[in-house]
């Protein structure tokens, strides 16, 4: 994490509205400025005292708030809204919005991150890959990352419908491998299902039964149980795919 403000100044992520210490600081953040929100691969009880999470827990720290009340703030705001139990693959953004956030800390004068997206990838640390097959272990990757954007997408379109919100628009996240850590799900698998997730949820050249056939596709599924391509008015492929031995290209 130390190498973060060298490679914010590279991407140049400063922060357009700097904070000065000017009071009401934090209401100045509204849908005209761009944000950043970082990925807390976390538990079920969002307890972020190790690896990546105290890391992050760190990054958001400013001032005497240090990195155990970013950890009591992240459980604070789902602990009480899922009565105590976070069910895995469930993304949430916890929004930080003090002045003193914004004037101290890190992740907003290096990287305009004000908010952090947790989701559980397991209930506790533990291995992902002993009871599940490679094409699982595919299917668990996208389906992780595919929540992910679909929460960020969802913040987006309420920020924009609504002409007082005081939210501003996430146009970068910050996304860790997924079961890589503690899960073991190895890297090759993790990125290509992180890439083709990324790929389709984004390709606004496909209209969206392209992209309900072409997630079904990657992930090995019959689609043809729900809806057959040549009943479709749209250009798909009908080759088969199989992510374990085909590259992303050959999907589409």
């Amino acid at each position: 994490m130390g190498h973060l403000p060298s490679l914010a100044e590279e991407l140049k992520l400063q922060p357009t509205l700097k904070c000065e210490g000017q009071h009401g600081y934090h209401q100045q953040i509204s849908r005209n400025y761009a944000t950043t929100t970082i990925l807390s691969p976390g538990n079920s009880i969002g307890y972020m005292g190790g690896g990546f999470d105290k890391a992050l827990a760190n990054l958001f720290s400013h001032g005497d708030f240090g990195w155990k009340h970013t950890e009591k703030h992240v459980q604070s705001q789902l602990l009480d809204l899922y009565k105590g139990y976070l069910t895995p693959e469930n993304a949430n953004l916890i929004e930080f919005s003090t002045d003193s956030f914004y004037c101290d800390s890190k992740a907003w004068n290096t990287l305009s991150a004000n908010s952090i997206l947790h989701m559980p990838t397991m209930r506790v640390p533990r291995p992902l890959t002993t009871a599940t097959s490679v094409i699982e272990q595919y299917r668990y990757v996208f389906d992780c990352t595919w929540e992910l954007l679909s929460t960020v997408n969802k913040a987006n379109i309420e920020t924009l419908k609504w002409e007082d919100d005081r939210h501003a628009v996430i146009n970068t996240m910050v996304l860790t491998g997924i079961g890589t850590g503690y899960g073991g799900i190895p890297v090759q698998i993790v990125g290509k299902a992180m890439v083709a997730a990324i790929v389709i949820f984004t390709n606004h050249a496909l209209l969206r039964i392209q992209k309900s056939i072409y997630c079904l596709k990657f992930l090995r599924e019959d689609y043809e149980k729900l809806i057959k391509a040549d009943e479709l008015n749209v250009r798909i492929s009908t080759d088969k795919y199989d992510p374990e031995i085909d590259s992303l290209d050959k999907l589409f």
